[in-house]
């Protein structure tokens, strides 16, 4: 890994200076969050976390200008673990061959006045969606952080349900969000008065690369933000056919499918930014056992006063088939800029968990055992988080 990244340095160098049409740019953050948990009724857990503000990566960037108004573009991303070092972090790939290096993405593409166009490895268009309803753009934000622990991270056991759920997605290799970075084709329209819209595809492949597996997946958003206002709707369907014939290549005419429906708003006053948020998430009647329909819901507000901002949210949770299981969270943020690239902050979380509900406020918190003595189920839990940004 440390040759690819001192020879695509130096590709960026040569393409500079030889090449006045061509540019290669290197960007990043790094960043950590000393947590503590508080459980009702039980100890407290504390821990270094890697990911609970913003997500560690480094991305290589490049553009080509090949006339016309035609662009030729590359990005390569991963991400970064600051507690050991290793590339290819358990949010955004696995460290199985295939996920290593550039997990969040590794595409090829064309952009002009038609739009652009990208084949490869990217963030789906859903998946980037959320950013619009989350309104302090941190990963431990109450709609994010309960969408994402009870249907994008796969691998082990839902937070909302408790139940080991193998979702339809793009799972292979071991990857953790699987229904956020796919390998596929896609295509952004320009903007249109303030409106765009994302689409995205597996063209019916399968997204694990293996053979005689079909994890096919159709993702489309519609967003609009006028400086002032902003909004989006996105959709995700994921499909999952498996043991097709070896030797005719058909597949079995049963499917399992899960379905994502978004919807986000923010507005802009002054110094101050409103957000709302919800999701529903849906599954295919087959997948009823370990796959539960659920919805998150969440409102926010953000307030700037030079270089500080302060923000709350409030996120609901809800288990569609055992409506016992529930989580309320509330979030409180305080986050000071010493300049454009680095800032501190502060993190103060507090969960309310019903049925098996084991949620935390705390993007990959800490303490989250299941059967320990650190259970949150049917009980409060809070976090505190102090930490530092750095984007480069």
């Amino acid at each position: 890994m440390q040759k690819k990244i001192i020879a695509l340095a130096v590709a960026g160098l040569v393409s500079g200076g030889a090449l006045a049409q061509s540019s290669v740019k290197i960007s990043g953050l790094l960043g950590a969050t000393a947590v503590v948990n508080k459980f009702k009724g039980s100890g407290s857990t504390y821990a270094i976390n890697n990911d609970g503000a913003k997500s560690n990566g480094l991305t290589f960037s490049g553009v080509e200008d090949l006339g016309g108004g035609l662009k030729a573009t590359f990005v390569l991303s991963e991400g970064l673990d600051v507690l050991t070092g290793a590339t290819g972090s358990s949010s955004s790939g696995a460290t199985a061959t295939g996920y290593n290096d550039f997990n969040r993405a590794a595409n090829v593409g064309l952009a002009g006045a038609f739009g652009s166009v990208a084949v490869g490895r990217q963030t789906v268009p859903s998946f980037a969606a959320h950013g619009i309803a989350n309104n302090f753009g941190f990963n431990s934000d109450g709609l994010v952080n309960f969408w994402a622990n009870a249907a994008i991270v796969s691998g082990s056991a839902n937070l909302l349900t408790g139940l080991n759920a193998p979702a339809p997605t793009n799972t292979s290799g071991g990857a953790k969000l699987p229904g956020a970075y796919v390998g596929g084709l896609g295509y952004s329209t320009p903007n249109f008065a303030g409106f765009k819209v994302n689409l995205f595809t597996t063209l019916g492949n399968n997204i694990t690369g293996s053979s005689f597996n079909n994890n096919a997946m159709t993702d489309a958003s519609l967003v609009y933000d006028n400086g002032t206002i902003g909004g989006v709707a996105a959709f995700n369907r994921t499909q999952n056919k498996v043991a097709a014939n070896a030797v005719t290549g058909i597949f079995p005419a049963n499917f399992a499918e899960s379905k994502t429906r978004l919807f986000g708003l923010n507005y802009k006053t002054g110094p101050m930014k409103f957000t709302g948020g919800y999701v529903k998430q849906t599954y295919d009647p087959a997948l009823a056992a370990t796959n539960h329909d659920f919805s998150v819901w969440s409102v926010g507000a953000s307030y700037a006063i030079g270089d500080m901002r302060y923000g709350i949210d409030y996120a609901v949770m809800k288990d569609s088939i055992v409506t016992a299981n529930k989580a309320v969270g509330t979030n409180f943020y305080a986050d000071y800029s010493f300049s454009k690239r680095t800032d501190v902050f502060a993190i103060l979380a507090h969960v309310n968990n019903s049925g098996a509900s084991i949620m935390t406020g705390m993007w990959k918190g800490p303490g989250l055992s299941r059967t320990g003595v650190l259970d949150a189920r049917n009980g409060s839990n809070n976090t505190l988080g102090l930490g530092i940004n750095h984007r480069f």
